[in-house]
């Protein structure tokens, strides 16, 4: 089973990029643990109730003694793919323990890579992975109480309360269930005995957790925000959604009722073979079925949230599945070939469903971090980073996985102080940093940066330029669907700006990227004046960009261009006007004087075109600057 969840993992493995929500927001604080050094601070942040020890720092540990060898990114798709390679492993432990198939762990797969792992939950999906093998442990220690036993119930109970505190609740009610509905202590020795045995499976997860409630705050905002409570349709919805991921979220529901059909028929084929152990009562089919009740009933009226801490319910469905199938399927698979070889077909076929849908959603994730990482590079390092989300994904796209991207910034470059924030819906969501959400208009609105002057540089995923409705922007970088635009302090001084025109249209930016300079422009031209406008640029390779088209597309072309200029940048231009549009543009060269333009100041040169322009140019400048 091992080697099956290996398998998994490795699907999820190939992208150059963690694919899980939160990652990179836990990736940044890795990052900044490497950096920072103050070994008593280092996981004070892990876990919002406490310092170390604590709940949820696991992850933490993990991807911390990791980095040194594979790099913090590495260390996180390690510690990923080692959480649903752990999963599988993990789920055919607890249903070997409850005396079930070894083979039935191969029903986990395609639930390994599940909702709860790519939202980012990887701390709690590791706690869950840790808690079925805690129950499976227990439940062999209660069965034959041996020293080893105690150990291996001792380390894993620490390990959960590292991994997560949910999975830590859901351990405890688990002991409970196991130390009292298997095999209840009848006589003073028995007594004695069950009390031991509890306190090897619990003790050392109390100690640790005194230790971390001695050192800790209490919880302070568990007053301050209401319980919520979903509705039962919400969670039914939520059962067939948040189970098993895809990225174009409509294959949820479609990908879970072919695979619990799958396994009805297994366990009919089970059935109707005359299988002697298909339906075995006793002690631990109790623990089960009782494990089963109460966990249920949790997803069924638990709330959604304790304070600020949310998600309860639903993350309950991660411990919820697995007691679901060793519910569902047989204890064991036939033992004639046939129907034997039928029922391993019947597991494996929604593995190979599941596999498909990964990688459709995979190439989706590609497709939308490509370029982050050269972008962000561009970035100055510990720098603070505006975040515009204003591309959301192709027809089906429905998850939220692109939206922490931006938070890769402190990983890649090695930046402790970056604020990240997502752009979306005419609101700008703070992901780290509350205290500075800020409202604006309608999600085409672009707020004037120069309010913003803790930002040195904006993060864009999108394909607009954000830079031709602001000027306070400069781009920097554009790779994929991924630009970083430069402000305030940051952004490059112009020292003239040449041309004028009306005040009709919209107003348009458009720069040459870092490295680049104003080698002319090219557009469009009709009887009443120029149409359009594109910046060519160039790097001094040889290299040329072109902008984005300010104003519409008709008429004949034209071109201004310094490109047979040795230096091949403009050093002025000739705007000519007509009332209030551009009629005719003309730039001017190194060495070839123009007396009709107006020039740059000596030592500068062409970088920028900005204006205004609808039907018409109606507006034209060309900014001179003297940065390289």
């Amino acid at each position: 089973m091992l080697l099956a969840g290996l398998l998994a993992a490795a699907t999820w493995m190939g992208t150059a990029l963690v694919p899980a929500m939160d990652v990179p927001a836990h990736l940044a604080l890795v990052e900044a643990m490497r950096n920072l050094g103050d070994p008593e601070s280092l996981l004070a942040q892990t876990f919002e109730w406490g310092v170390f020890p604590a709940p949820n720092s696991l992850l933490f540990i993990l991807s911390l003694g990791l980095s040194p060898i594979v790099g913090v990114v590495g260390a996180g798709h390690i510690v990923f793919g080692l959480a649903i390679a752990g999963f599988v492993w993990a789920f055919a432990f607890l249903a070997a323990a409850f005396g079930r198939s070894v083979w039935i762990g191969l029903a986990a797969v395609p639930f390994a890579a599940q909702w709860s792992l790519t939202e980012g939950f990887i701390d709690y999906y590791l706690g869950v992975g840790l808690l079925m093998v805690g129950i499976g442990l227990v439940l062999r220690y209660r069965r034959e109480p041996t020293r080893r036993g105690a150990i291996g119930v001792g380390a894993i109970g620490a390990l959960i309360f590292l991994a997560h505190v949910q999975a830590l609740a859901f351990y405890g009610l688990a002991a409970l269930v196991l130390f009292v509905a298997y095999r209840f202590p009848r006589s003073r020795s028995e007594w004695i005995a069950w009390f031991k045995q509890g306190l090897v499976a619990v003790g050392p997860v109390l100690v640790l957790l005194l230790v971390w409630l001695s050192s800790s705050e209490a919880v302070s905002n568990l007053e301050s925000i209401p319980v919520r409570f979903p509705s039962l349709e919400a969670r039914f919805g939520e059962l067939f959604t948040k189970s098993v991921l895809i990225l174009e979220s409509s294959g949820d529901t479609e990908l879970l009722v072919f695979a619990l059909l799958c396994f009805a028929v297994v366990r009919i084929i089970a059935l109707r073979d005359g299988h002697p152990h298909a339906r075995v009562p006793g002690a631990a089919e109790r623990v089960l079925w009782l494990l089963l009740l109460l966990t249920s009933l949790v997803f069924l009226f638990g709330p959604l949230n304790l304070g600020s801490y949310w998600n309860l319910h639903s993350r309950t469905l991660v411990f919820l599945a697995p007691l679901l199938l060793l519910i569902a399927l047989p204890r064991e698979l036939p033992r004639a070939a046939a129907p034997r070889i039928a029922s391993l077909l019947l597991l494996l076929a929604p593995t190979a469903v599941a596999a498909s849908t990964w990688s459709r959603a995979l190439a989706t994730w590609d497709e939308f971090s490509a370029g982050l990482s050269g972008v962000l590079a561009q970035a100055p390092k510990e720098s603070r980073i505006f975040y515009v989300v204003d591309k959301h994904g192709p027809t089906g796209f429905k998850s939220g996985l692109w939206r922490h991207l931006a938070q890769y910034h402190t990983v890649l470059n090695q930046g402790t102080t970056t604020f990240s924030f997502g752009y979306q819906k005419g609101r700008i969501v703070g992901e780290r940093f509350p205290e500075l959400v800020t409202e604006f208009g309608t999600p085409g609105d672009v707020p004037n940066l120069d309010s913003f002057g803790c930002y040195e540089s904006v993060l864009q995923l999108g394909d607009s330029d954000l830079s031709r409705d602001n000027p306070a922007l400069c781009l920097v970088s554009r790779a994929g669907h991924w630009a970083l635009y430069a402000t305030g302090k940051s952004c490059r001084r112009y020292v003239k700006w040449i041309g004028g025109g009306g005040t009709g249209g919209a107003p348009f930016w458009l720069e040459c990227p870092r490295g680049y300079r104003l080698a002319g422009v090219v557009g469009t031209s009709a009887p009443e004046g120029v149409t359009s406008v594109q910046a060519v640029c160039q790097d001094p390779a040889g290299h040329e960009w072109k902008s984005p088209t300010a104003g519409t597309r008709r008429g004949g072309t034209f071109e201004a261009l310094c490109t047979s200029s040795p230096s091949t940048l403009t050093v002025g231009a000739n705007v000519e006007l007509d009332s209030s549009v551009v009629r005719r543009v003309e730039v001017a060269c190194p060495g070839a004087e123009r007396p009709d333009a107006t020039y740059c100041p000596a030592g500068s040169h062409g970088r920028a075109l900005r204006g205004r322009a609808g039907s018409l140019i109606d507006r034209l400048a060309f900014g001179c600057t003297a940065d390289p």
